[in-house]
């Protein structure tokens, strides 16, 4: 069995985002859109309202990092809205830059973010954060 921790639950939760997204590039309609802009705002709050704020108080992450992430948040959050606004002759290239900006977004958070997170707390402090996620979820 995996060991359950912070990288290992967020990957989790980052494959199901990812099939939102990838249900709205095949299939190419609104409600695909509306599905995974709910789904990757909730995730971000978890991200933001959980980990970060446990990262910073508990651990004393990079304020830095914690930033860059949220500002990654906010730009992805952005694109997604664009694309939603409807641009025919662009959206093909919106599409594009908005995967290529989640896909950074997620490998930075799980070979790096995550894994340090872990690395950092100790077994309780893991098991009461992955619980305090799992409830968020």
């Amino acid at each position: 069995m995996v060991e359950e921790n912070i990288t290992n639950l967020m990957k989790e939760e980052h494959k199901e985002i990812e099939s939102y997204l990838n249900d709205f590039v095949e299939k190419y309609e609104k409600r695909y859109l509306n599905i995974f802009w709910r789904n990757i705002k909730n995730h971000f709050v978890i991200e933001e309202s959980a980990i970060f704020i446990l990262a910073r108080k508990n651990v004393g992450q990079d304020l830095d990092e914690i930033l860059s992430l949220k500002k990654q948040h906010k730009e992805i959050l952005k694109e997604i809205k664009i694309i939603g606004r409807g641009f025919p002759e662009k959206q093909g290239t919106l599409i594009k830059k908005l995967v290529t900006l989640i896909a950074r977004h997620v490998k930075y958070e799980e070979k790096v973010f995550y894994p340090k997170i872990d690395q950092m707390l100790d077994s309780l402090q893991k098991e009461e954060l992955v619980e305090k996620i799992r409830r968020m979820i």
